[in-house]
Parts: structure tokens; C-alpha cells; sequence
């Protein structure tokens, strides 16, 4: 049976056994292997506790020729219990084999499969009473011997009323030893109501007949509400409802069986201080038996469960909550055994996918609905998630089982270890985001229409300052030409930001194109560096040049990379502190890193940097204008030439964006 939540381990049982001034032992298996024994049967095989373990023929040779191995090896297979008294057992104790006599029981442990589960040996040293015995039936042999020698001559009276008061000094003795014994037997039964007292939990004794309360110790006696008095009561007039019915047909059960019972959750009403409460317990019933193997009485183990009770009810609570929530909000719930990849899944999610199979929806179903674009990472994602016990989280599109619909899904989810350490449970949730993705299109091309039609006007505004600006010049009208000047750079920068949402719009598109031309990479740095030098002279910026190498790229948009990393990094960065530029080249890659001496990034704000419209919110960002296109844009671009960007950062100290690409040589 199972060991229920709240009751003593095996290894605390064997503990409180162990406490017993009576020998006892407990063997496991066949082979008679020791699993348990206390001081008192150590001591009397003249061992220590290295022996547990071994089997009792190894722990103890001495017992070989003896009857021993054998009775408890047909007790093992027969289940029958064997006793036995007065028998002399030869064993080396003190370092000497010596003669002793015992009396014993190996009790067969049953399961509820009537095979043995393990034998219990208890056993009582007789030796003393036994040679008294033995003693006594020499005396009365000499008696005889002396009797019959008294007739036939009167000559040895004296010498034999001399050996007579010898023997009854002998046995005075003897029967000294008897009351020694008996002494010794009410210390045994003090002491095991001592064990009981201080035992670690609460633990009572109850007759079968009447059922009345034989003992409790402390803790049963406060875990009942009750004190001393109810020794020797009826448990009904102790704890009385539902409780008490429970109780006495346990007695009777384990009457009926011999074997132990379990019961959990065992519901009772009570009141404190005029509150109402409801307590919870378990119970384990012991048989106690006599030597007719008849149940006398049962030994009753007892827990209080009530606040373990509380948690599962109110965790029971909790679920039924999010099972509403979550069906509420149309989220469709999975779990997957990574083991065997079987998949459960609630009745929203086979709605939202389209399922309408008779049987289960397979993982391999669901993984087949995803389209093309997205069926690989998917499954790479799932497996990453799974071995490395990460969290899985993926937007994607697929068709609906039924009528073949594509939608967009955003599926979440955690694997969970078990309490070895495995993983064993892949669980998440999954959304449908076909409304959201419509949006963000009809978002983008909204954006995409509008810069669309301010580019025109603002390339004429461009033109009209530009000639202003010329004119003012020459007119030597040199407010007008500052003033001109600063309105082409606020133009401009429109512009680029126009160019910029452009871009986005076309890239969601899949209408952005790459016009490849071959160029000096380093001559396109320089350039940026110059216009960023007029734009902003106060800024410091160096740059260190790779060798002179030509790369296959569209200029205009690597321009546009370099441009929006340095023009970051001017953002970000006090006017004093300098700006550094590196490109060098390895093998058939050229890299290039824009250096700043900033405010950094901090860590959780790094591995979103790249995505769409995402922007670092701090109190020094506050101030600084932006859409979160630049760097999505870049990284688009980058990746599109074949090359890849990162960037790193420590908060409070700068930052160094870095991309590379590929040289065609």
C-alpha cells in the first residue's frame, strides 16, 4: 500500500522499533537479509550494526548447523508464523561461544497479496530461567539419588543434609533470579509507555471489545481535544459523529482482516472559543494480536492533515478560476509528455485550430496544419524548449482543419521537471491573433500611404530651402541663411524618418529591394562621419579604416545602417565623449563597430533592441525622440546582405553595435 501524505516513513517506524528494550529484528527476502534490528538483538548475537545489511547467515556463522536459517526460510515461503520456547541457541558473545536459551517468534509480514512482505523476529533471553529449570530437575534428581542413598545407609546423613541446604540455597537463588526477571519485566512495560508518551506523533490504543481507550499519549490527546479522563471510555463518548462511526468500523474491519488500515481525510466538527471549525486527520490502525493470533486490541497512529487539506481546497479553487478565465478570454490550453510527444488539449483549442475528429488531434496533426514559413522553426523551438527546459514562445501562421482558413496563432508555453529532476510536462497556452495581425497590416499600410504622400511636398520643401537658403547667401542675409540652414537639417531629418516608415511598409510587404553595387566601404563611412561632423561638430568621432576593399551591397542601405548607428550613438552620449568607428577585415567577412561612451542598455532590454517599434524607456530616454524603426530596419537590411548584427552593452557605460557582412572574395 502507499504511503499516505502526512504518515511516519518506513525509516522513522524502524526508528521508534529500534527504541524497544525487547529484542527485535526485521528481515527482508528470501535470503534473510537483515533490514532492521535494535540494540537488544545486536546484543545478544554478540554483534554491532555493521551487520545490517548482510544476510543473518553471513552476520551470524555461528548459526550455522543450527535450526535457525531454516525456520525462518520456511517462514518466508509458508507465510506461517513459527514460535518457539526455552530453545538453546549457541553464539560467540564476549569473543567466546557461549550456550543461551530463548524464547521467539518469526512472524511472517503479509501484503495484501498474501505474499511476505518481510519477517519479524522478536525474542526473550530465558537463559537464567531455563538453567533454573534445569537446576531445579538436577535438585530433584539429587533429592532422589540422595533419598534412595539415605536407605541404604544412615552413615551419609549428615553429608546429605549438608548437600541439601546447599541446594536450597541454589534455589533461592533461583528464585531470586525469577523475581529479578519479573522486576524486569514491569521496567519493560514502563518503559514502552514512556516510548509511547514521547513517541513523534500522535499515537493511541484502543480494545477491540467495547471499544474502549486503553492509552493516548500527549499529542493524540491534543489532537482529539481531550485529556486524561477518557482512559478507559468508549471512543464513541470521546470524539462522537460522523468521526467516531468511522472509527469503530475501522475496528471492526481490522478485526475481520488482521491487517493494517488506512483511512485519509477523515472530516471532523468541532468548536473553539464558540468558533465552528472543521479539522482534518489521518489514521493507520494497527493490529494487536495474542498468541492465538487473535486482534485485541489496535494500535491507532494518528496526523493532522487540516492545513494540507486547506492548501489542496484551495488550490482546487484556484484551478477551477483559471479554467473559467482561461475559457472566458477563448485560450486554448496544451500539455505534451516529451517522452512520447502525446498530446492533451482543451475543447477551445481544437476549436480555434478547426478540429473536428472523432479521435484525438495528434501532435503530428497539429505540427502538419503549420504553413511552410514557420513548420520548421516550430518544431525547433518545441525541441529547444523541451531539452533545454526553457520557455517557448512563437507566433505563426496555420490552416484550420475544417475549412482550410489560414490564421495567426501565438502559442506559450514552459516545460516542468518532475521531483527527479526530468523533464516532464511541456505545457502552455495558445491564442488566436488573426484580428491582430489584420490590424498591424492595415496599420502599415496606413503608415505606408501617408509617408508615401509626404514624401512629394517635403522633397519640394526640401528644394525651396535649399534655394532660399543659396539666395540668402549671397545676399549676405546671414540670419536668414543660419535660419535656412537649421531648417534644411529639421527637413532632412524628417525626410529620413519618412524614408524610415517607408521602409517598415515595404518590408511587411516583401516589396523592399536590394540594388546591389560594388563599393569602398570604408569611403562610405568617411561620408556618414563628414555629414554627421556638420550636423554635429561638438561630437567627437574617430574612426579606425580596414583596408581598402571593395564589397557587393546597395549602398543607399548600408548608408542607412551606418547612418542610424552613429546618429544612436550621438543621441545617446554626453557631446564631450567620444565616438569610435572600427572596421577590419577576416577572411571573406569585413566587420564594422560603432563605439559609444553612453548611457548603455540595460540587459533585459537587449534581447528586444531588434524588434519592430521597440523603444528602451528609462528617465535619460524619456526626452529623446524615436519610433523604434532604426535599428529593425538595420537589422533587416543587414541580414537580407547575409551578414549579422549584434550589440553590447554595459549599462552606464556605453554601447557597441556590431555588424558584419560578407565580401564576395
Amino acid at each position: 500500500m502507499s504511503k499516505k501524505a502526512g504518515l511516519m516513513t518506513s525509516d522513522e517506524l524502524l526508528e521508534v522499533l529500534s527504541l524497544s528494550k525487547h529484542a527485535t529484528a526485521i528481515y527482508k527476502n528470501a535470503d534473510i537479509i537483515i533490514q532492521s534490528a535494535n540494540d537488544a538483538m545486536i546484543a545478544f548475537w554478540g554483534k554491532d550494526r555493521s551487520i545490517i545489511g548482510l544476510s543473518l547467515e553471513k552476520a551470524v556463522p555461528e548459526l550455522k548447523g543450527q535450526p535457525f536459517i531454516s525456520l525462518l526460510k520456511e517462514v518466508w515461503h509458508s507465510g506461517r508464523t513459527y514460535h518457539a520456547k526455552d530453545t538453546l541457541s549457541t553464539l560467540r558473545v564476549d569473543g567466546k561461544l557461549q550456550d543461551f536459551y530463548f524464547d521467539f517468534e518469526y512472524r511472517a509480514i503479509l501484503d495484501e497479496s498474501g505474499k511476505t512482505r518481510c519477517i519479524l523476529h522478536t525474542a526473550t533471553d530465558v537463559t537464567a530461567q531455563v538453567k533454573a529449570s534445569i537446576q531445579l530437575k538436577e535438585l530433584k534428581r539429587a533429592e532422589k539419588v540422595l533419598s534412595d542413598e539415605l536407605a541404604e545407609s544412615n552413615e551419609e546423613l549428615s553429608a546429605i543434609n549438608e548437600e541439601l541446604r546447599s541446594t536450597s540455597d541454589e534455589v533461592r537463588k533461583s528464585y531470586d533470579q525469577l523475581a529479578l526477571l519479573h522486576n524486569q519485566l514491569i521496567i519493560a512495560e514502563h518503559t514502552s509507555r514512556l516510548l509511547l508518551d514521547s513517541a513523534p506523533v500522535a499515537v493511541g490504543v484502543l480494545a477491540c471489545n467495547r471499544y474502549l481507550i486503553e492509552s493516548v499519549n500527549d499529542k493524540l490527546m491534543q489532537l482529539w481535544g481531550v485529556g486524561h479522563d477518557v482512559i478507559g471510555k468508549p471512543i464513541d463518548q470521546v470524539l462522537g459523529g460522523e468521526e467516531a462511526t468511522l472509527l469503530i468500523k475501522l475496528v471492526d474491519q481490522i478485526k475481520i482482516s488482521g491487517q493494517p488500515v488506512y483511512s485519509n481525510d477523515v472530516k471532523r466538527l468541532t468548536e473553539d472559543l464558540g468558533f465552528r471549525k472543521t479539522l482534518y486527520h489521518n489514521y493507520i490502525f494497527f493490529p494487536v494480536k495474542n498468541d492465538k493470533e487473535e486482534t485485541i486490541s489496535v494500535m491507532i497512529v494518528a496526523n493532522n492533515v487540516t492545513e494540507q487539506m486547506i492548501t489542496r481546497l484551495e488550490l482546487q479553487r484556484v484551478e477551477t478560476k483559471m479554467r473559467m478565465a482561461v475559457e472566458a478570454a477563448n485560450i486554448g490550453t496544451w500539455n505534451i509528455a516529451p517522452k512520447t510527444m502525446t498530446l492533451v488539449y482543451n475543447p477551445t483549442l481544437a476549436k480555434l485550430f478547426g478540429y473536428e475528429g472523432v479521435e484525438p488531434m495528434t501532435f503530428d496533426q497539429a505540427i502538419g496544419q503549420v504553413t511552410e514559413d514557420y513548420r520548421e522553426r516550430i518544431q525547433e523551438e518545441i525541441n529547444q524548449a523541451i531539452s533545454t527546459g526553457g520557455d517557448y514562445d512563437i507566433t505563426y501562421s496555420q490552416r484550420r482543419f475544417n475549412d482550410g482558413e489560414i490564421v495567426w496563432m501565438r502559442s506559450m508555453g514552459k516545460i516542468t521537471q518532475d521531483s527527479s529532476g526530468d523533464y516532464s510536462l511541456f505545457s502552455g497556452l495558445v491564442m488566436d491573433i488573426t484580428e491582430q495581425k489584420k490590424d498591424e497590416h492595415r496599420k502599415n499600410d496606413f503608415i505606408g500611404m501617408v509617408s508615401h504622400e509626404l514624401k512629394t511636398p517635403l522633397t519640394s520643401l526640401s528644394a525651396y530651402v535649399q534655394i532660399l537658403h543659396g539666395k540668402a547667401e549671397k545676399s549676405g542675409d546671414t540670419f536668414a541663411a543660419s535660419a535656412l540652414h537649421k531648417a534644411g537639417i529639421q527637413v532632412k531629418k524628417m525626410g529620413s524618418l519618412i524614408n524610415g516608415f517607408l521602409n517598415v511598409s515595404r518590408l511587411e510587404a516583401g516589396k523592399i529591394l536590394l540594388v546591389k553595387d560594388e563599393f569602398e566601404l570604408d569611403t562610405l563611412i568617411k561620408e556618414s562621419i563628414e555629414e554627421f561632423q556638420l550636423l554635429s561638430p561638438e561630437q567627437p568621432i574617430t574612426f579606425e579604416p580596414c583596408p581598402q576593399i571593395m564589397i557587393s551591397a546597395d549602398r543607399d542601405k548600408i548608408g542607412n545602417v551606418i547612418n542610424n548607428l552613429v546618429s544612436n550613438a550621438i543621441k545617446y552620449s554626453p557631446k564631450e565623449k567620444e565616438i569610435k568607428i572600427t572596421c577590419t577585415v577576416t577572411g571573406g567577412t569585413v566587420e564594422v563597430v560603432v563605439e559609444d561612451q553612453g548611457m548603455g542598455i540595460k540587459l533585459q532590454d537587449l534581447p528586444n533592441l531588434f524588434e519592430r517599434y521597440y523603444r528602451v524607456e528609462s528617465e535619460q530616454t524619456h526626452a529623446i525622440s524615436g519610433f523604434g524603426i532604426g535599428l529593425y530596419l538595420s537589422a533587416e537590411i543587414i541580414q537580407r546582405h547575409g551578414g549579422q548584427i549584434r550589440v553590447e552593452s554595459q549599462y552606464g557605460s556605453g554601447s557597441k553595435f556590431i555588424f558584419n557582412l560578407p565580401t564576395g572574395n
